[in-house]
C-alpha cells in the first residue's frame, strides 16, 4: 500500500482509513480468509465486482491482491464507522441504479448542464460522506497507482474508481436510511 504517515490533527475518518489499510500489511492468511468469508456472506456484490461482474474485470493475481484490500476497507469502514447501522447486502439492482444516476450526472456535466458551482459539486458528492475513504482509494487507483495496478489502463483504473464511488454511495444510502 502507499505509505502515508498519520499526522497529529488528521481528520478522524482519514486516520481510520489509513489504519484499516495498514492492517492488511501485517494480516496473516487466516485472518485474510476470515475477512474474505465475512465480506462474501455480508456483501457478496463487493467480491463479484472484482471477480467478473463487470466486463472489464479481468485482473492478474497481483492486481487482485492489491484490489481486495480496497474492497475490504470500503466494507470495514462502513461497518466500523457506522456501528448502529444494520447493513443489507448491496444488490445488483441497487448498484446499477446508483451507477446510472452517477453516469447521468457525469453526462449532464459533460454537456455543460451541471456541476457549475461548489454547491452542485457538493450535491454530486453528497453521498460520499466518507470523503477520506474515497480520496484514499482515488489516490491508490488514479493519482498514485500502486505498482501492481499500473498495468491496468487509465480507463480501467477510472472505471474501477467509479465502481468504488458507486459502492460507497450504495452503503451510504443505507447509513442515511438508518437515521445515523
Amino acid at each position: 500500500m502507499l505509505k502515508q504517515k498519520i499526522k497529529p490533527g488528521e481528520p478522524e475518518d482519514l486516520v481510520l482509513v489509513l489504519q484499516m489499510f495498514k492492517r492488511f500489511e501485517s494480516m496473516d492468511q487466516t485472518a485474510f480468509d476470515r475477512l474474505l468469508d465475512e465480506v462474501g456472506k455480508e456483501q457478496p456484490l463487493l467480491i463479484s465486482l472484482f471477480l467478473g461482474y463487470r466486463a472489464y474485470n479481468e485482473y492478474e493475481p497481483a492486481q487482485l491482491e492489491a484490489l481486495l484490500p480496497v474492497l475490504f476497507v470500503i466494507w470495514l469502514f462502513h461497518k466500523e464507522r457506522f456501528v448502529d447501522v444494520l447493513f443489507r447486502p448491496v444488490t445488483e439492482a441497487n448498484f446499477e441504479a446508483v451507477t446510472k444516476e452517477k453516469q447521468d450526472m457525469v453526462m449532464q456535466h459533460m454537456n455543460g448542464n451541471f456541476l457549475q458551482s461548489g454547491k452542485e459539486i457538493d450535491r454530486f458528492l453528497d453521498p460520499l460522506q466518507p470523503r477520506a475513504l474515497f480520496a484514499h482509494i482515488n489516490r491508490i487507483l488514479i493519482t498514485e497507482p500502486l505498482p501492481s495496478l499500473r498495468g491496468l489502463s487509465e480507463e480501467e483504473r477510472h472505471l474501477l474508481n467509479f465502481d468504488c464511488m458507486v459502492l460507497i454511495d450504495c452503503l451510504q444510502d443505507q447509513v442515511k436510511g438508518s437515521g445515523t
